[in-house]
């Protein structure tokens, strides 16, 4: 039983857990001072990765590496949007039928 819950720890962390499996890792902490000690870690070191930031930048080896798993780009076509939110040429063609 130890061992299963122990298992469960990390997606208990995470909020992975159904409701079931859930209440049975919360029943199991009540009792055990090592699950418990293990998922304070857990939120310390969560804790720890969410507060420091990290910028990366590509180098361009890696850009170059890339580049050719990249998908090639589509042509802009006169229905293409060139930008989000940009209204289509022809408006009425989404408007309901007027039965004229």
């Amino acid at each position: 039983m130890h061992q299963q819950v122990t298992d469960l720890i990390p997606p208990y962390h995470d909020g992975e857990l159904s409701a079931v499996q859930r209440m049975q890792v919360e029943l199991h902490l009540r009792t055990c001072a090592t699950c418990r000690e293990q998922l304070a870690q857990l939120k310390a070191l969560s804790a720890l990765l969410t507060a420091t930031p990290v910028e990366v930048e590509a180098t361009e080896e890696f850009w170059e590496r890339l580049a050719p798993r990249l998908p090639a780009p589509r042509p802009v076509t006169s229905s293409t949007p060139t930008c989000v939110g940009q209204r289509p040429r022809q408006p009425w063609l989404f408007l309901p039928p007027l039965g004229l």
